[in-house]
């Protein structure tokens, strides 16, 4: 493709978008339909496409995930309400992989689970990187608004947790891997909430991704619901670590008999084990209610 019709596509992917959001102002409606009417000699070239972050290269961990969120970010954020990608959640890793790809090849400004696809594909190969998918459920006066990002646990980092992820908001996408257990990282969550006047309602914890890219395997977004508001905070903190405690042994079981186990399955003793999402739950009904998030 020449750069002029380069140009000339991406332009009018720009234009539509405006056109979708700015529709209300006859002005700068009337700016959008001047610059259609340029030549192609008198557009604008388009701006670089990022490059996808190396995996190979002898750098840590660490920064290669800081390295992923710098490229998810470069994406920029889709405020259309809609993606530009249909993606099914109730599907495996290799459906994961082909809509990152699809994602990359685009290079349209995605919205909170492509981001995810995006940080699960890239980190695929981080053996020593545990990733888990965290949902939030918020409340900003009558509206209720859904969330994900990807928390990442580091082992070279001591089992540190961080996230990736994208947001409209600066404060609820990346968070460094810094934070000693998965509450805390929760916990930093529900300040930068506050800190955007939204109530955290209920955040759900899923099972750990496989890093094969060609699996089938169904993935269990929601494995484990915890709500956050009016919550005693040292009820919280002790089932989101409950929960870290046997994760591995409930992912066991879900890719065995495709369900979550009850308790009695998975410990003698109920007390301490954390209440899942539902014990009976077939793997195909997930929810991809966070399609329209924040």
């Amino acid at each position: 493709m020449s750069s002029t019709a380069s140009a000339s596509t991406f332009l009018q992917l720009e234009l539509t978008l405006a056109e979708h959001i700015l529709s209300s102002d006859h002005r700068i409606l009337a700016e959008l339909n001047r610059i259609k009417n340029l030549s192609d000699e008198e557009l604008p070239e388009p701006p670089a496409i990022s490059t996808v972050p190396s995996m190979y290269n002898n750098i840590s961990d660490k920064q290669k995930l800081h390295n992923i969120q710098k490229y998810i970010e470069s994406f920029e954020y889709n405020y259309t309400g809609k993606p530009f990608l249909q993606m099914k959640k109730s599907r495996g890793s290799s459906h994961i992989q082909l809509c990152a790809k699809q994602i990359i090849n685009a290079a349209l400004p995605i919205q909170c689970v492509e981001a995810v696809f995006l940080g699960t594909f890239l980190s695929s190969t981080l053996k020593r990187v545990d990733r888990i998918p965290l949902s939030f459920k918020s409340k900003f006066k009558d509206g209720v608004h859904r969330h994900i990002v990807l928390a990442v646990r580091l082992q070279e980092e001591g089992n540190k947790w961080g996230c990736l992820g994208i947001s409209r908001r600066k404060n609820l996408m990346y968070k460094s891997v810094k934070y000693d257990n998965l509450s805390g990282l929760i916990k930093d969550f529900e300040k930068s909430y506050e800190e955007v006047f939204h109530k955290l309602l209920t955040v759900y914890i899923g099972l750990p991704l496989p890093h094969d890219v060609f699996s089938d395997q169904p993935i269990k977004w929601r494995a484990n619901k915890v709500k956050i508001y009016k919550n005693d905070p040292s009820v919280v903190t002790d089932k989101i670590e409950s929960f870290v405690q046997n994760m591995e042994k409930m992912n066991d079981h879900f890719k065995r008999d495709g369900v979550l186990p009850t308790s009695n399955e998975i410990m003698k003793k109920k007390e301490g084990f954390p209440v899942a999402l539902t014990n009976r739950r077939s793997f195909n009904s997930i929810s991809s209610e966070e399609s329209n998030n924040r």
